[in-house]
């Protein structure tokens, strides 16, 4: 069996400027995947090969997981690598994997790895290092590497694996620690495909032999041609997910690139023309239908809620663009940026104070959250795109947006 090395870097799409490949994740053929967590161990760039896909980060991280699984079900390999820092970090897609499938990672101490596939005996003894043990759930089918026998107070020994190929559907997935040092990145990845390649052989036995492939029972190819549609829906239900995912982003980025989100946001989703001007007096403009600016905006990515000085900076800008007091200007505020949920970001109004002075000093105050719930209810026929400019060029005060309902709080 042949197997294709493709490194994932996983922390490549981090940064705008990374791209990386989808179509080579594939249930076609034996693959490995290899995910690392240190964008400056394998540059994406670099070793994914000719054909490339530009993907949000948002979006590539569910995507490449849903991806990775679909194919492993139905044969491939992969591979997650770890190092010692960021273990099974949620936001890389080896800890979103890991994640998923319910396994943890945890450092027990001193014990020294044993090594029990002989496959990865030179990998493990140039790559490889201790003081890491994962938890896999009960029931789970996998084929040690490496690991130890720990003892408890009650004399119960257990295996704790440091390494290991976990069974799902007709693939593998492997995973390994990598310990590698700047320039030595091509090294190991030929010495972890060549010990995966010999495991493989040993663990995975062909389902049929080669002759069989040249006979095709009739309702064998309909069940395919099924298959091939079935495959073909859920890849357009994924990029249809993902982008929704993409949309969440406002909730969780702030400062500038919060500030370079918003108006290609507002422009993609709700439609409303947008301008960000080289000067960055204010953040982004809002233009109307004949492309005259036609209200002013502020970004603002906030730990903690709106403040009084956040609404008189807004009030500044419009001063500096010698537009009247009347003319329409917001504030979109991503408020408890570092909220872990909804509820926590949603149960902190806009204060009081807060809401009069914007409705005094003619501003509207709009919560990231705010934002994403109004555009959910313009996709439900709640609102329009007519009622929403509206709001957005007449009203002053937080705009308010629960459920159905639109509410303008001046206090």
């Amino acid at each position: 069996m042949k197997v294709h090395a493709y490194a994932l870097g996983i922390n490549a799409f981090t940064e705008g400027s990374h791209d990386f490949t989808l179509e080579n994740i594939s249930p076609d053929r034996p693959n490995v995947v290899i995910s690392t967590t240190d964008l400056t161990i394998i540059p994406a760039q670099v070793l994914l090969g000719p054909s490339h896909v530009a993907v949000n980060h948002v979006r590539a991280t569910e995507l490449v997981v849903r991806r990775i699984l679909r194919a492993t079900r139905v044969g491939a390999t992969v591979a997650v690598w770890y190092g010692r820092e960021n273990l099974a970090d949620a936001s890389f897609v080896g800890g979103l994997l890991l994640s998923q499938l319910g396994i943890g990672m945890d450092s027990p101490g001193a014990e020294r790895s044993e090594i029990y596939a002989s496959q990865f005996l030179s990998y493990l003894s140039e790559y490889g290092f201790d003081h890491v043990v994962c938890e896999l759930p009960s029931g789970t089918q996998s084929h040690p590497i490496s690991g130890f026998t720990a003892e408890n107070q009650a004399g119960t020994r257990t295996r704790l694996l440091s390494a290991f190929a976990l069974s799902y559907g007709k693939g593998l997935i492997y995973l390994v620690p990598a310990n590698v040092v700047p320039g030595e990145e091509s090294h190991l990845l030929v010495a972890l495909t060549d010990a995966i390649e010999a495991h493989c052989r040993s663990v995975l036995v062909p389902d049929t032999a080669p002759i069989a492939a040249s006979f095709t029972f009739t309702e064998e190819s309909i069940l395919r041609e099924e298959q091939d549609r079935q495959r073909i829906q859920l890849e357009r239900l994924d990029e249809r997910i993902a982008d929704y995912q993409t949309r969440k982003d406002v909730l969780f980025l702030r400062d500038d690139p919060l500030a370079e989100r918003l108006p290609e946001w507002i422009t993609t989703y709700i439609g409303f023309p947008s301008e960000r001007l080289e000067e960055y007096i204010e953040d982004f403009w809002l233009n109307d239908r004949d492309g005259r600016h036609a209200v002013i905006c502020e970004a603002k990515g906030l730990t903690q809620n709106v403040r009084r000085e956040h609404i008189t900076a807004v009030m500044l800008h419009r001063e500096q663009r010698d537009l009247a007091d009347d003319f329409p200007a917001i504030l979109i505020a991503n408020t408890f940026a570092d909220a872990e949920t909804v509820k926590v970001k949603g149960n902190q109004r806009v204060g009081p104070i807060e809401c009069q002075k914007a409705a005094r000093d003619g501003v509207l105050v709009i919560r990231t959250l705010d934002l994403v719930t109004l555009l959910d209810q313009l996709e439900r026929g709640v609102t329009s795109k007519d009622e929403i400019w509206k709001l957005l060029t007449t009203a002053a005060g937080w705009l308010k947006v629960t459920g159905d309902a639109r509410e303008v709080v001046k206090e």
